[in-house]
């Protein structure tokens, strides 16, 4: 059901607003400015002017414009830099300093290069296929849990036991069922977005399902309802594209990287919702007491 409403949804989207390319202009300075801009233009046709006639006059000419760029250049980058110290948005700052501050510079993934049995791989297919063997297995060789590893008698734990004399003060029933999801709820999530965060393997960018929040709660609220309904969740929402991140040590270890997956923003609205239903169940069955990975709780 979801692949029929992805492959309409991106035939919309192509329709009426299809990607396209353009030519990035290279080494564009971020303080750069029109007046710069045509200060730099007026002094490249002067210096052309200066190669077709060597003489002083042009030369000369041709050096004033040359200065007044340099003033303009170093103009721009001080107003540039007062106003990011300025900005009231700690984001536009750290962006504008963090490349002049010492930092660990992490491994890009299209610049990765892997010694597998004593030979360096340098072939991005075969690099793919390492780390996505890798990262699938990772967990293989971790040992199996058992009682020991919480104790004995984990049943007997004064902390289950309280939890349970809760339950039955409160009358809570332990059976959990997700609950129907309606079309404002979905269209609300919808709203608050983040177009900052990365598209998925979809290729769906967040900013154009917030623009559709209203034409796209319906279908997808059927949908996940849909899912839960018949316990199966989307094939297609469980896909993602995965990138290796460097930690430490060796950059030629599959070992030392990390993997870090963007799922499709759909997805994510699909796992806030049903999160926000086991949250309320589970709050009034755990202890207050009991702040790991709870929202509004403390932790100490």
């Amino acid at each position: 059901m979801y692949y029929v409403f992805e492959s309409l949804y991106i035939d919309i989207l192509n329709e009426h607003a299809p990607l396209k390319q353009f030519q990035v202009r290279g080494n564009q300075v971020p303080f750069m400015n029109e007046q710069w801009r045509k200060a730099i233009r007026h002094r490249n046709r002067f210096w052309k002017q200066f190669i077709r006639e060597r003489n002083d006059t042009n030369y000369a000419t041709y050096k004033v414009q040359r200065n007044k760029c340099t003033s303009l250049r170093r103009t721009a980058i001080k107003n540039y830099f007062l106003k990011k110290t300025e900005a009231d948005n700690p984001r536009e700052f750290w962006n504008a300093y963090r490349p002049f501050m010492h930092s660990r510079k992490s491994k890009q993934a299209n610049d990765i290069l892997l010694k597998e049995q004593n030979a360096v791989i340098s072939d991005k297919q075969q690099i793919a296929d390492i780390f996505n063997d890798h990262f699938v297995n990772i967990a293989n060789g971790a040992p199996e849990i058992n009682e020991h590893d919480f104790g004995v008698e984990l049943n007997e734990h004064p902390s289950i036991i309280a939890i349970q004399d809760h339950n039955k003060e409160q009358r809570s029933s332990n059976n959990f069922n997700f609950q129907h999801i309606n079309k404002m709820q979905v269209e609300q999530l919808i709203s608050n977005v983040n177009v900052r965060k990365s598209c998925g393997h979809d290729s769906i960018p967040p900013r154009l399902v917030k623009e559709s929040a209203s034409a796209i709660a319906g279908p997808l609220s059927t949908i996940m309802n849909e899912s839960v309904r018949q316990c199966r969740y989307p094939v297609r929402w469980k896909m993602g594209q995965v990138t290796p991140l460097f930690k430490k040590n060796d950059e030629l270890r599959k070992t030392n990287y990390r993997p870090v997956t963007v799922l499709p923003v759909i997805n994510n609205i699909f796992e806030k919702l049903l999160s926000v239903q086991l949250e309320d169940f589970f709050t009034g069955i755990l202890s207050d007491f009991i702040s790991s990975y709870r929202r509004k709780i403390l932790q100490l």
